[in-house]
């Protein structure tokens, strides 16, 4: 039978194992979150709510792994429909489903002012 010593260390070790593991940032396997753009830009994801750079807020089809809008009236590529793919936990692609365009790679942001 362990002594109460030994005991004690153990308990001790597992304490401050999950300490240091609830101080890690969470990084969640989702879309959900802020994300910005290598020029800066940000866009903001909560469920189904989404926050465009210019401020445009607008609800879509959310799903754990994407997120898919019809892009608004006002920019570009009005009325083609806009998916976020989820590519790993801090880096999505996004590509608006009009012909031509490239995917543009968003990453997690690292502070949100």
């Amino acid at each position: 039978m362990p002594s109460v010593l030994l005991r004690r260390k153990v308990l001790l070790a597992g304490v401050l194992a999950g300490l240091a593991f609830a101080s890690a940032p969470a990084r969640a396997d989702s879309v959900d979150g802020d994300w910005c753009s290598a020029d800066g830009k940000h866009i903001a994801i909560k469920g189904p709510d989404i926050t465009l750079p210019d401020g445009t807020q607008l609800q879509g089809s959310f799903m754990r792994h994407s997120f898919a809008y019809v892009i608004p009236e006002n920019q570009a590529a009005a009325g083609a429909q806009m998916i976020l793919r989820l590519v790993n936990e801090d880096t999505i692609q996004a590509l608006a489903y009009r012909g031509g365009t490239a995917p543009v790679t968003w990453k997690r942001c690292e502070h949100v002012s």
